[in-house]
C-alpha cells in the first residue's frame, strides 16, 4: 500500500487541527450539494458547488452538458457531462469558458443545452 502525502490533501490535513470528534462537512466547506466531474486526466474529481442567483466575473461554475451525436452506425447517442467552466464577461455578453482551455467556450445568449448548477466553492482532485 502506498502512503499518501498529506501535502497533496489540504481537507485531510485540516481535519487535523479540528479538535471536535464528529465533523459536519458542511462547518468547513459551503456547498449546497457536490457532483463528480471530470478532470484533466482521465479520473474523476468532486467539486462542492453553491447555488447562486447572479455569476460573478471569473467564478468557477458545474454545468450539465447535453450533447447529442451521432454514431458510426447512425444512431443518436445521448450524451450528459458535468464539467467545470470559467465565466467571463465580456460587455453584455457571458461566455462558459473550460477551466482547461480544451473546448470551445460557450456563449449564453445562445440557446444552448447546458444546466448551470452553481458557483464551485471547493474542489477535490485526484492525485496519483
Amino acid at each position: 500500500m502506498r502512503k499518501l502525502s498529506s501535502d497533496k490533501i489540504p481537507l485531510i490535513k485540516a481535519y487535523k487541527d479540528i479538535e471536535k470528534e464528529d465533523v459536519n462537512i458542511s462547518d468547513l466547506i459551503d456547498a449546497d450539494l457536490i457532483v463528480q466531474v471530470k478532470g484533466f486526466n482521465d479520473f474523476y474529481d468532486l467539486a462542492f458547488v453553491k447555488k447562486v442567483d447572479n455569476l460573478e466575473d471569473d467564478d468557477i461554475v458545474a454545468v450539465i452538458e447535453h450533447k447529442d451525436f451521432t454514431n458510426l452506425v447512425g444512431q443518436v447517442v445521448k450524451n450528459t457531462n458535468i464539467v467545470l467552466r470559467r465565466v467571463i464577461k465580456i460587455g453584455d455578453n457571458i461566455q462558459l469558458r473550460d477551466i482547461y482551455n480544451l473546448f470551445n467556450h460557450i456563449d449564453l445568449k445562445e440557446d444552448n443545452n447546458i444546466e448551470i448548477l452553481g458557483k464551485v466553492t471547493y474542489k477535490l482532485c485526484y492525485v496519483s
